[in-house]
C-alpha cells in the first residue's frame, strides 16, 4: 500500500515490514516497532525532504545514491535526530529508558539532540540517553557484518532511473516555471511565488513560536526540534502547524543565552532551504 504524511506503521513481535521509495531508498522495520511517516516532500528540481520517526523499536535504512545530492533524509526518535545522505544505518529507540542508538555501516550520519551533536562514521555506533549524548564507539565486527548484510538486501531495491523517468524529470524541470506562470501547477502566478510563500510561512511560524516562548515564565533551557515538547501549555496541533512550515518539519537549532534570551534557527521549505534566525528582537535571514 502507498503511505502518506502522518501515516503510522506498526510491526508485531514476529513481524517486519519494508518501505521502498521510487529513488531506490528502502527502510526495514524490525519486530515490535512503531514508525511514523513525518514528511514525504518532493520539490521540483529533484530536491527531496524526507523525515520519519521511530516511536519505539528499531529500523534499518538505506538511502539511495539516486536520492538527490542536495536532498535531506532524517530518521528521528522522540529525543534525537539522525540526518543522512547516501548511507546505510540502523536506529533503535527504547521509550522506557529514552535511549536512542544509531549504528552506521555505510557513509556517515549527523546525530543530534537538543543539547549535543556529533558525526558517526562507517563502523561506528553513537548513543544518547534522553538528550544527553553517551558517546561514540566501534561496532563489534560480527554485528557490523550482520547489519551490512541487511543493508545489502535493502540496496537490492536500488535501480538507476529508467529512460521514461529521466525524460519526465527533465520535462518537469524545464516546464515548471512556465506551468506555474500559467497557473497549471501550484505556486501562484509566478515561478518565484512558491518559494516566496514558503519563506513567508517559515517567518510566520517563527513569529508564532516567539509568542509561545514569551508566554512562559522562563524560556526553556532546551527545546526539542522535532516535538517542541518543552512548550508546555501549547496544543499539539499548534506545535504541528509551526513545525510544518520548516524544512524537515523541525527546527535547525535552539540555544538559550539568558533567562529570557534565545536564538532559534529554522530553514524554510523553499528550494534553497533558506536559513532564518529568530531572537526576542528580530527574525532575519542568515547568509550562508
Amino acid at each position: 500500500m502507498a503511505l502518506r504524511d502522518k501515516d503510522v506503521v506498526r510491526t508485531g513481535a514476529n513481524g517486519t515490514a519494508i518501505l521502498v521509495f521510487p529513488d531506490g531508498s528502502a527502510i526495514q522495520l524490525e519486530p515490535n516497532t512503531e514508525f511514523e511517516v513525518r514528511l514525504l516532500d518532493f520539490v521540483r528540481g529533484g530536491v527531496r525532504d524526507r523525515s520519519f520517526m521511530v516511536r519505539f523499536g528499531s529500523a534499518v535504512a538505506y538511502v539511495s545514491q539516486f536520492f538527490g545530492a542536495k536532498s535531506q533524509a532524517t530518521v528521528c526518535t522522540p529525543t534525537a535526530v539522525a540526518a543522512v545522505r547516501g548511507t546505510g544505518f540502523r536506529v533503535v529507540y527504547d521509550p522506557a529508558t529514552k535511549q536512542t542508538i544509531v549504528q552506521v555501516v555505510d557513509g556517515s550520519v549527523r546525530f543530534r539532540t537538543p543539547i549535543a551533536e556529533t558525526a558517526s562514521q562507517l563502523g561506528q555506533m553513537v548513543a544518547a540517553s534522553g538528550y544527553q549524548m553517551i558517546g561514540t564507539q566501534l561496532l563489534p565486527t560480527e554485528y557490523q557484518r550482520m547489519l551490512a548484510a541487511t543493508v545489502s538486501q535493502l540496496r537490492s531495491f536500488e535501480q538507476p532511473p529508467n529512460l521514461l523517468q529521466r525524460v519526465e524529470w527533465a520535462i518537469n524541470n524545464t516546464l515548471d516555471p512556465f506551468l506555474q506562470i500559467l497557473g497549471l501547477t501550484p505556486g501562484g502566478w509566478s515561478y518565484a511565488s512558491a518559494n516566496f510563500a514558503r519563506r513567508t510561512m517559515c517567518m510566520e511560524a517563527l513569529r508564532r513560536l516567539r509568542i509561545h516562548l514569551e508566554s512562559l515564565n522562563e524560556v526553556p533551557n532546551y527545546l526539542n526540534p522535532v516535538t517542541l515538547q518543552e512548550l508546555t501549555g501549547v496544543h499539539p496541533k499548534e506545535k504541528e502547524r509551526i513545525l510544518s512550515a520548516f524544512a524537515g518539519n523541525m527546527l535547525e537549532s535552539y540555544r538559550k543565552i539568558g533567562r529570557d534570551q534565545y536564538i532559534v534557527r529554522a530553514r524554510a521549505k523553499d528550494k534553497k532551504r533558506t536559513l532564518y534566525e529568530m531572537t526576542i528582537a528580530e527574525i532575519r535571514q542568515v547568509p550562508e
